[in-house]
């Protein structure tokens, strides 16, 4: 039993710690990041129960993507608010929620980074507003052509992205050019990185010898 795993959470139902927030928790005070500091992550360790019990227990904000660990995120209205507002046009664009839960006040964003893609963003700080920094989503065109085109994106989408970017090379490799994702199911995050660092490894090494 590590530290944290099934404590008891600050969440209105009382419910226990699972691993991923007890892994994010074990994270922050081994970093002994100061109170008022900032932790952000990809969607394993994304999820309320994160931002709420890092908050509570250690004062510090926090920002994740949220995909499988849905619980207490509104996922379903806030894609739905996202479609009536902007229709088969999307790309661009973002709605935001505003809420508090067990005393930590959250911000839940959908936001769509092209006409079919769509991120779930949650965080304790943070603004919602348009970043300078322009996005370039990449598509292909009528005539099969990679074309790119700059949408907005809210600043704390950027914030996030920028610190997420290493972690999101390594996974376009895991998930299309290694396979990884078909090859060898799994949703232990650890597992999935042994994995991709061993096949990049693997690559770099069979590039060398190609050359």
């Amino acid at each position: 039993m590590k530290k944290f795993f099934g404590d008891p959470s600050t969440l209105p139902d009382g419910s226990d710690i699972t691993a991923h927030t007890a892994e994010v928790l074990r994270m922050v005070e081994g970093a002994k990041i100061p109170k008022g500091g900032w932790v952000g992550g990809d969607s394993w360790f994304g999820s309320v129960a994160s931002a709420v019990e890092v908050m509570n227990r250690f004062g510090v904000h926090s920002t994740w993507i949220i995909k499988q660990n849905q619980q207490w995120f509104p996922m379903k209205p806030l894609y739905a608010v996202l479609k009536a507002r902007f229709k088969d046009r999307p790309a661009g664009h973002w709605v935001t929620f505003h809420t508090t839960v067990a005393g930590v006040p959250l911000i839940a964003m959908a936001y769509a980074w092209s006409q079919k893609g769509v991120s779930y963003i949650l965080s304790t700080c943070g603004s919602t507003g348009f970043a300078e920094k322009l996005y370039k989503s990449y598509f292909e065109d009528d005539y099969g052509n990679v074309a790119c085109k700059e949408i907005s994106r809210p600043e704390l989408a950027h914030l996030l992205y920028d610190y997420l970017l290493l972690i999101d090379e390594r996974n376009k490799q895991r998930q299309k050019n290694l396979g990884l994702e078909r090859k060898w199911p799994t949703r232990n995050c650890w597992f999935r990185l042994l994995t991709t660092l061993l096949a990049c490894v693997s690559l770099t090494c069979i590039a060398c010898i190609v050359t």
